[in-house]
């Protein structure tokens, strides 16, 4: 066979291959074409819901905020501290003046460690602001709250005696609670210091506490119950990352298939 009789056999053959895979696709009706991509697209959307439910629904989690998290030693108070992390929540200090204390002679005693709000030794002034970490939406449910130093202690004149709670809502709206400090303070042992009171508050936005009174306002905070909505875990960030990439390339794959159809 000449050599131009050879190349004419093979454009003929290749000619008769692209006919024929044409006319497969033009005797496949157009509802099965589509339907076999379905089962690769299930499969990617299926896994796409799974990551999403992982990553963006992450369950409340319920605390108690005892700050043991940041523990010190007994008979110890530490400090100045700036802004603190506690269990999930923020404590924003608006000076950056926060202590810790825990069972220390002439101080207030919960039995573990407990923060001081003790901002810019001026009265009133003493501001403590709480978020949480999985943003708008937490609950407070109740507090624990004490004057910083023991009664009858020097330095007691330095205690606030009132402490003003006031909740913003994720839609806008404030609501406030006075606390009357019971200036029942006798430091480690005795009697309890600290005073428990009931908010029920829910889908807050921020807390803000400001103590009042005496000639320094200090005042301390502890057990703090709380519910809050964590941030999604990395790890489900990126499962839900994968689902998006392999939900784009089946798509990208039906557009090939689609192309191939119309210029084959």
């Amino acid at each position: 066979m000449t050599h131009h009789a050879q190349a004419r056999a093979n454009a003929n053959r290749s000619a008769n291959r692209s006919a024929n895979r044409s006319a497969n696709r033009s005797a496949t009706p157009p509802s099965m074409r589509a339907q076999r991509g379905r089962p690769a697209l299930r499969r990617w959307l299926s896994v796409l819901a799974a990551t999403t439910s992982v990553a963006a629904a992450a369950p409340s989690q319920a605390a108690v905020v005892t700050f043991e998290d940041l523990a010190i030693p007994v008979n110890s108070t530490t400090g100045p501290l700036p802004s603190q992390w506690s269990y999930g929540s923020f404590f924003n200090s608006s000076d950056n003046h926060l202590h810790l204390s825990h069972q220390d002679a002439g101080m207030a005693d919960s039995g573990s460690t407990w923060l001081i709000v003790h901002d810019n030794f001026l009265p009133s002034k003493n501001v403590l602001t709480m978020t949480a970490g999985g943003g708008c939406g937490f609950s407070l449910a109740g507090a624990d709250f004490a004057e910083t130093f023991a009664i009858g202690d020097p330095r007691d004149v330095r205690n606030a005696n009132r402490v003003e709670v006031l909740a913003n809502f994720c839609s806008g709206s404030p609501v406030s609670m006075m606390i009357m400090l019971d200036g029942i303070n006798d430091g480690p042992g005795g009697v309890a210091d600290f005073q428990s009171v009931t908010f029920g508050w829910t889908n807050l936005a921020s807390v803000r506490f400001t103590g009042y009174g005496g000639t320094e306002s200090n005042w301390g905070l502890d057990q703090i119950k709380a519910q809050t909505h964590p941030m999604p875990e990395p790890q489900g960030l990126a499962l839900l990352g994968l689902g998006l990439l392999g939900l784009a390339g089946v798509q990208q794959r039906r557009r090939n298939q689609r192309h191939m159809g119309t210029v084959g």
